[in-house]
């Protein structure tokens, strides 16, 4: 899947004469014409809203003749969140709420806010921390993430993908992050099996530190075994891999 079959699959949300935020400055071509073909207004990033950082812990957001000035940056990890937070504040503009959603509002939501499965942490000693990262572009995201937040010890990454994904991408996106690699198989339609997993990651990484379970859960206890002190576990590749950890780290209240 390359970013046109992507978006022109996301288009479909679209609905005719009811306007959609896109908060890309160059957005997909794909998505722009599937807007013009369906009659579909666009609200875009650089033309109709634009945001701006003013210092480390403040940034500024200007559209049409609004202005909210001083919002504090979102609680949400990485400098992307930004980007996601001018576009939901537009989305809320565009209901036409009536009174009008307040600065001061917009400001304890961005310090509020929370999202299951981004860069979510579900322990604390040793850290382990879930992703639901399964493209290259989250990948990404993901390693510019760990990048910023180094840890003393190394980083343990468990990781189990559905096999339509493009995989090799998602895993090269991270490796440099990763110092000790645990696959596992994931046990529903189109999920890798244990074997393949293991195997995509030596093919992106020959001389590596693999680990291979048959399960996600497997996965999290072996990893948990592997930690020590100053380690940190990261878990990612797809909502049931990250799902099935939140659940064993839950059920096992590891600590």
């Amino acid at each position: 899947h390359n970013v046109e079959n992507i978006a022109w699959e996301k288009a479909g949300i679209m609905r005719p004469h009811k306007p959609s935020v896109i908060s890309l400055f160059q957005p997909p071509k794909s998505l722009l014409r599937h807007a013009q073909e369906n009659n579909v207004p666009l609200v875009r990033l650089g033309q109709d809203y634009l945001y701006q950082g003013v210092s480390k812990n403040h940034w500024q957001l200007n559209w049409q003749n609004n202005h909210f000035a001083d919002l504090p940056m979102p609680a949400l990890k990485g400098g992307f969140q930004l980007q996601n937070a001018s576009a939901a504040i537009m989305a809320i503009d565009l209901l036409n709420l009536t009174p009008k959603i307040s600065s001061n509002a917009v400001a304890k939501g961005l310090q509020q806010v929370t999202l299951a499965g981004r860069y979510q942490q579900i322990n604390e000693n040793p850290l382990v921390t879930v992703d639901v990262a399964h493209n290259r572009q989250s990948a990404d995201k993901l390693a510019e993430l760990l990048n910023d937040t180094p840890n003393a010890g190394k980083t343990i990454g468990i990781v189990a993908m559905l096999g339509d994904k493009a995989i090799a991408d998602v895993l090269n996106a991270v490796k440099s992050e990763i110092d000790h690699w645990v696959s596992a198989g994931l046990f529903v339609e189109r999920g890798m099996t244990s074997k393949n997993m293991a195997q995509a990651v030596r093919n992106v990484q020959s001389n590596v530190k693999l680990s291979a379970c048959e399960t996600v859960s497997e996965a999290c206890a072996q990893a948990l075994a592997l930690a020590q002190e100053n380690d940190r576990i990261i878990v990612f590749g797809s909502f049931y891999t990250v799902a099935e950890a939140i659940m064993f780290i839950k059920t096992n209240k590891a600590k």
